[in-house]
Formats: C-alpha cells, sequence, structure tokens
C-alpha cells in the first residue's frame, strides 16, 4: 500500500497568509487532486483553507492524537493513494538575521508518517545570510531523523534575478534540491476570522484565489512536478493496528459543520466507532428529530449562536433532545449555545438554552502561534467521563464562560501540554448531554467516545 504524502513546513510570517496554503491551492488549480491536512495551524488558517478549496481540511497533531497509531489511523482514514496528501505546518520563525527558531511539529510528524519536508523559507535581501539560516535550518530538521528535508522553496523573492543570485549560492553549499520561488507579489494579507465568516469572505476569498491561479500559471517559478513526485517516493505506507471496536451503528446530526473551527478529526473518529454523520444547516435544514446523536463542533462562536438561539424550532428540538436523553456532545464554542446567554463580538446579548447556569461571551483573539494544546483529566464521574480519565485538545480562544460555582460544578479540569499545575476547569453534563468549552481531539479518549456512543447502540 502506498500513500502520497508530503510535509510543506513554512515560515511564520507576519500577518500573511501561509506560502503552503498558496501553494497547495496553486496545485489545485494546475488540476492535481489534493488531500489537506493541517498541524499546529491557527484557526482562521484552517478556516481560510477550507473556504478556498471548497473541501474539508484534517488536522492531526503527534500530542493531541494520544499516540502514533491513533494519528496513522486518522491520517490513512482520511488519505488517498491516488491523491497528493500534503500536511501544512508551520516550520518555525525568524528571530533575528542570524537566529531561527524551529519548531517540533514537522520532524514529530515526519517520524510517524515516515515521510519527507518540504521547508519554504523566507529570502533577505543578501543571498549569503538566507543560505546560512536554510542550512542551519536543514541541520535541526535532519537532527532526530536524517534525510528528511527532500527539497527547499524560498518566499518572499522580489524577483526572477533576485532568484539566481540565491539559487547560485545555495546550490554551491548545499545538496538539497532548489525547487522555485514563491514571489513577494503573490503575498497576501491574512484575513481576520470575522472575514471569513459566510457572510463577508467573498472579496477576499477573490483576491486569495486570484493569487493563487497567478502562482500556479507562472513559468519556471515553482518546479510542480517535482513537489508530486517526491510525495510520491516516500517508503510504502505500513498500515497501522486495527482499531478493533464494535460499530454502535448510529446517525449522527453534526450541527454546524460548514462553519467549523476544528477540521475532520472529530467526525472521523465517529465515523471509525461505526457512526455515520450528517451535515446540517440550521439556516436551511429542519431539526434532525431521527438523529441518534447531535454534534455540535468547535465553531465560529457569533455565526452558531445567531443561527441556532434565534432559531424556534431548533431550540425547542435540542431542549426536546435533551430532555429525552439523546446523545449530546458540543465543545469548544458550541458550548455557548448551552448556557444562560451569550454576549456576541458586537454586543449582543442573545438568550441561551439555559440547560447549564454559566454565562459565555465574545473575548479579543489573541495572534499566538497554533492551538495550545492541554491536557484534561476527568474530575467526577459522569456518562461521558469517569474520574482521572484523561483526554487532549486544545484551549479555544475568543470567547470566554464565566465559571458558575457552586450552581454548575465543572467535570473536566485541564493543564498546558507542559506544564504540572491545572489551569483551568471547564465541561457540564446533564444525563446524556456533555458540553465543553475546551476543543475536545476525539482521538485521545475513543475508549471514552466508544463507551458514551454504547449507551445508545444499535445491533
Amino acid at each position: 500500500m502506498n500513500l502520497p504524502r508530503l510535509i510543506i513546513a513554512d515560515e511564520i510570517g507576519e500577518k500573511s497568509v501561509p506560502a503552503s496554503l498558496l501553494l497547495i491551492q496553486a496545485l489545485r488549480s494546475r488540476g492535481a487532486r489534493v488531500n489537506v491536512f493541517m498541524s499546529g495551524r491557527r484557526e482562521e488558517y484552517l478556516r481560510l483553507m477550507e473556504l478556498l478549496s471548497g473541501a474539508p481540511v484534517c488536522c492531526i497533531d503527534t500530542y493531541s492524537a494520544g499516540s502514533g497509531r491513533n494519528l496513522k489511523t486518522l491520517f490513512q482514514r482520511r488519505a488517498a493513494p491516488d491523491a497528493i496528501n500534503v500536511v501544512s505546518v508551520p516550520l518555525g520563525k525568524a528571530v533575528d538575521e542570524r537566529t531561527f527558531q524551529t519548531y517540533p511539529e514537522p520532524q514529530e510528524l515526519a517520524k510517524v508518517l515516515d515521510c519527507g519536508i518540504l521547508p519554504i523559507l523566507n529570502a533577505s535581501t543578501s543571498a549569503v545570510a538566507t543560505t546560512n539560516r536554510t542550512l542551519s535550518v536543514f541541520a535541526s530538521l535532519n537532527e532526530a531523523v536524517r534525510d528528511r528535508v527532500q527539497g527547499l522553496l524560498l518566499a518572499s523573492v522580489k524577483n526572477p534575478r533576485d532568484f539566481q543570485l540565491l539559487e547560485q549560492e545555495h546550490n554551491r553549499r548545499s545538496p538539497v534540491l532548489s525547487l522555485g520561488y514563491i514571489p513577494k507579489n503573490v503575498e497576501r494579507a491574512m484575513p481576520a476570522l470575522i472575514e471569513l465568516a459566510p457572510h463577508g469572505a467573498s472579496m477576499k476569498l477573490l483576491q486569495l484565489k486570484s493569487a493563487s491561479l497567478q502562482l500556479g500559471s507562472a513559468v519556471r517559478q515553482v518546479e510542480w512536478s517535482v513537489i508530486e513526485a517526491l510525495a510520491r517516493l516516500n517508503e510504502p505506507w505500513t498500515p497501522p493496528e486495527l482499531l478493533r471496536y464494535p460499530s454502535c451503528h448510529l446517525n449522527v446530526a453534526v450541527i454546524g459543520q460548514d462553519i467549523s473551527l476544528e477540521g475532520e478529526g472529530n467526525i472521523e473518529a465517529l465515523r471509525a466507532m461505526g457512526c455515520t454523520p450528517h451535515p446540517c444547516d440550521p439556516t436551511r435544514d429542519p431539526f434532525p428529530m431521527a438523529a441518534d446523536m447531535l454534534y455540535f463542533p468547535h465553531a465560529l462562536a457569533d455565526t452558531t449562536a445567531e443561527r441556532i438561539l434565534t432559531n424556534a424550532g431548533f431550540r425547542e428540538g435540542i431542549l426536546k433532545s435533551v430532555q429525552n436523553n439523546k446523545l449530546i456532545l458540543a465543545t469548544g464554542a458550541s458550548a455557548v449555545l448551552f448556557g444562560q446567554q451569550y454576549r456576541t463580538t458586537a454586543q449582543n446579548v442573545l438568550e441561551g438554552l439555559g440547560v447549564f447556569p454559566f454565562h459565555a461571551y465574545s473575548i479579543p483573539r489573541d495572534e499566538e502561534h497554533g492551538a495550545r494544546k492541554i491536557e484534561i483529566r476527568g474530575t467526577r464521574d459522569t456518562y461521558f467521563t469517569r474520574t482521572d480519565e484523561r483526554l487532549r485538545g486544545y484551549e479555544i480562544k475568543g470567547v470566554a464562560i464565566a465559571n458558575p460555582g457552586n450552581l454548575g460544578q465543572p467535570c473536566l479540569s485541564y493543564r498546558n501540554m507542559n506544564g504540572d499545575a491545572e489551569t483551568g476547569v471547564s465541561g457540564w453534563n446533564s444525563s446524556y448531554c456533555f458540553v465543553t468549552g475546551l476543543r475536545l481531539d476525539l482521538w485521545s479518549s475513543l475508549d471514552v467516545l466508544h463507551r458514551w456512543l454504547s449507551l445508545r447502540k444499535r445491533k
């Protein structure tokens, strides 16, 4: 079995669209079939890639998946042997002209997926300085596993003459293939998340699609055929050990999938348990009363709140589902639906479903790289989690939930990936309804997921 695969690791830019996203979209514009995975990326990048391509993106992470086997299983389920399966991941960032901080994600993923890395580095005005930095990055990437770097792309190159000088210096000092450059004139500013909401994305997307078409149609700027060949030159894929969970045969309504900010990973975990997910858009579809389970993924908070909390049919349907002990899981920003009220970015107050006593409100989003990875622990027994059971996931941005104290005691605590002390609490339970303001990675807790789904398992 062979799955063509390649990690594209780009340098973090200053408020610009990542070069890997433009490269992937340019590959698509040239007619290539591309499956996109992301790791360590901000939510804005995931949302932008899905809007550009019109196709789902799957997030993978060696820590949050819980094990290498889980990550490989997820990758195999989402990858295809007749496509180029690329992983967009941040390479790191320049500290100064001589120093580059390389992130661990590219190396970790290369070891688990057994594939090569294509770095994209920003060019400076000096060919010598640029080459010094690329050699330093190559040494860092090859430190854990040798010969993983399979080529080099330079970004922010002003003109072909500058690239000729850069390429000459690089070829003189490094055996790594130079695969061309991404011109500075195709770079675009990164839209804010609010500009990627369904009602405001058209003009920004048009500009970015135009830039990708410009990159894909340019002559002798990028060695497209070599990039595709590198993805196909990996060692044959070694399938992971089977999961061996009995199928649950449940119909799952995924409410708000079109505005999700978590990718396809959790939906694929439900499929791995034998469930059949169906997307449900509250603006067009009736409430899915026949579904065995309701899943509310982490999504655009303001949009999901306005869609559902102002929709009398969905309000009534969700509350009836809670009363009838239907399986309900809401994570991340979707948790705001189940509190007493939610205050939007525009300071409008929406009445919540009132299932739990907390209050939620929008807060400014920080510009921190990626999502903060956390370990989650059950603090008391519920139908979903048990005391001291461990899960993994991420803290979300842009939304805060006021802790209601003794009125509604949380059933989860969490800490940073490398921390020893707990940094917060979350998670509220009402019979088979479980709501948390954290973004769970269900692949880290397949035993928990299967046990919970088995409460409504069909034979």
